[in-house]
């Protein structure tokens, strides 16, 4: 019942807009206020729902505000649908077929605004007229289609970017129609690309780093994965290349009908230059590191893909199996947490049900054993390449003062300077006693070439003797140089950092072989005792050879055993 006591039928009010832009929402917001105003000048119809999707396509059904009005409709107690037109509905006749069976089966009709006609299923003219229209919005489905893609042809061509290119750290300038960057969002990528090259962060580190600044998914508000950080320091654009036309999708209209989208190969994409955020020497070094850390541990294929975890264990990560290729994991080896060990957890982690492991003796090595072997690692290659590091010191001094030591070029340029003057000198006076206008002229131009070269070497002069000023100062920084270099010589303590700059992996064969294999190509090997209950204390140095530990069963039967070092020159 209304106001006025007369029964009213109810209806619904549904509008819809293909895209999401001020413009497109402005225009949803007028079609309900049109439908309502409708339905307050009507008294016989009482608004009893109002259903908006907002940037969704006509040419599905597959709209959630579209399916909760067929929901409502199917309540049974609904009579009219209110629209601006046969468009906003739908523009696929197969979706406007299965709209005209629902009204037909709840006895709806559909009053059009634009057209100012009530839309009636049982009767054969309006379906008649409305199936044209249903027609002829399909067909502007496909014909929208085809000018999109001329547009995007054109784009490409062109090489011409627009806002749909946007991602972080960039926005689009709408008055001068190019890509700008977004100097606060800039310098969080700037800061993801050096914490990766320089600090050594992981994907998911770098996440964390980032959601304590303030940077989390732009949708879900939650802290970015592992995979969006790791695609954003393989983004092109932040070097200030961006990439169009890398993506491809089918049209598909009717029932249940989506967008088919696909990838296209790489030799289609078109490179667009735009803004860089990062330098593209910074951006090399970021994508070498990446292709070294997913080949850290050399594999077959899949089945034996290495794990890529980087916690705060001083090894995790760098120690693996020999046999079944599986990553050691850390954990206590007493139940006061005092000492640590890394071990194989094959059976939980084998990827196939026939899968075995042979090494059942050697799949556990204590921490302390591994900072032993490692430092000592470490020091035996520094050693070997002591005279390596000494050349390097004096390299940089020379090249350093061999800047300030050599006189010629300021002499050269003072001897020029007093050419030069003398050259202008002599112009001037000839300037003024030629005899004619047009001497007069040429001996002016040589001349102001003479001042304009005067100024140039005055200019280079200058520069020369403020840099043999700071001869003092790059001396100090070279010393500073040489301590930092002395420091490399001998490293005493293992940490986190020594592991990452030194350590490519660990690998311990079923043999009770370990190999340490460093990030400059140099492998070293030691033969594990076959008791391993004790850590290692003491280290016997013998040439090149490094007596660790004896085992005293082994010395009762007279077969010394220790642990020994080689160089594995087969394997550096």
């Amino acid at each position: 019942m209304n106001k006025s006591g007369m029964s009213a039928s109810k209806c619904v009010a549904y509008a819809r807009v293909s895209t999401e832009n001020e413009g497109q929402a402005e225009s949803c917001a007028n079609q309900i206020a049109l439908c309502q105003e409708y339905a307050e000048r009507h008294p016989e119809y009482i608004l009893d729902g109002k259903y908006v999707d907002d940037g969704i396509s006509g040419a599905t059904n597959k709209r959630p505000q579209f399916t909760a009005m067929i929901e409502r409709i199917k309540q049974g107690d609904i009579r009219y649908i209110i629209a601006k037109n046969e468009d906003r509905l739908c523009r696929s006749t197969e979706v406007d077929g299965y709209l005209m069976k629902v009204c037909r089966e709840y006895d709806v009709k559909i009053i059009f605004l634009e057209s100012n006609k009530i839309f009636n299923p049982f009767d054969g003219q309006d379906l008649t007229v409305h199936g044209i229209m249903a027609v002829m919005g399909q067909q502007y489905v496909f014909h929208q289609s085809q000018v999109g893609k001329i547009a995007h042809e054109q784009k490409c061509r062109a090489k011409r970017l627009n806002a749909t290119d946007v991602r972080y750290g960039y926005y689009w300038d709408k008055e001068r129609k190019c890509m700008a960057v977004n100097e606060h969002e800039a310098e969080m990528v700037r800061k993801m690309f050096e914490w990766y090259v320089y600090n050594g962060l992981g994907v998911s580190e770098i996440a964390k780093k980032l959601a304590e600044h303030g940077v989390f998914g732009a949708r879900s508000g939650k802290m970015l994965t592992a995979n969006t950080v790791s695609a954003r320091l393989e983004d092109e654009a932040y070097k200030g290349t961006f990439y169009i036309n890398k993506k491809g999708s089918i049209l598909n209209v009717g029932m249940d009908a989506k967008k088919k989208r696909f990838d296209r190969p790489k030799e289609e994409w078109v490179a667009v230059e735009g803004p860089a955020i990062v330098s593209e020497e910074l951006f090399e070094l970021a994508q070498r590191l990446r292709e070294e850390r997913r080949h850290v541990y050399d594999k077959t294929g899949k089945a034996d893909t290495q794990a890529r975890f980087r916690g705060t264990h001083l090894f995790s990560g760098k120690v693996f199996c020999g046999d079944c290729k599986t990553q050691f994991h850390f954990r206590y080896a007493d139940r006061a947490k005092t000492t640590g060990e890394y071990k194989d957890y094959f059976s939980k982690s084998r990827k196939t049900l026939d899968a075995v492991c042979h090494n059942k003796k050697y799949n556990r090595i204590y921490e302390q054993t591994l900072i032993t072997l490692c430092r000592y690692a470490i020091n035996i290659f520094l050693k070997e390449h002591e005279a390596c590091i000494n050349n390097l010191k004096a390299v940089i001094r020379d090249s350093g003062l061999s800047l300030f030591a050599d006189d010629k070029l300021l002499k050269d340029c003072q001897m020029h300077l007093e050419k030069v003057e003398r050259e202008r000198q002599k112009n001037l006076v000839a300037w003024r006693d030629a005899p004619d206008e047009s001497m007069k002229q040429a001996y002016l131009e040589m001349y102001k070439s003479n001042d304009e070269e005067k100024k140039e070497l005055e200019k280079k002069i200058s520069g020369l003797i403020e840099r043999r000023k700071d001869a003092g100062n790059v001396e100090r920084k070279i010393d500073e140089i040489h301590r930092h270099i002395e420091d490399m010589k001998q490293i005493n303590e293992i940490d986190r950092s020594v592991v990452q700059k030194f350590i490519e992996k660990i690998i311990i064969e079923k043999n009770g072989i370990i190999t340490i294999i460093l990030k400059f190509g140099a492998a070293y090997s030691a033969i594990l005792p076959d008791n391993r209950k004790e850590e290692i204390e003491d280290v016997l140095c013998l040439d090149k050879v490094f007596i660790l530990f004896f085992d005293a069963d082994t010395i009762a039967s007279k077969l010394q055993k220790y642990w020994w070092w080689r160089r594995c020159s087969d394997r550096a």
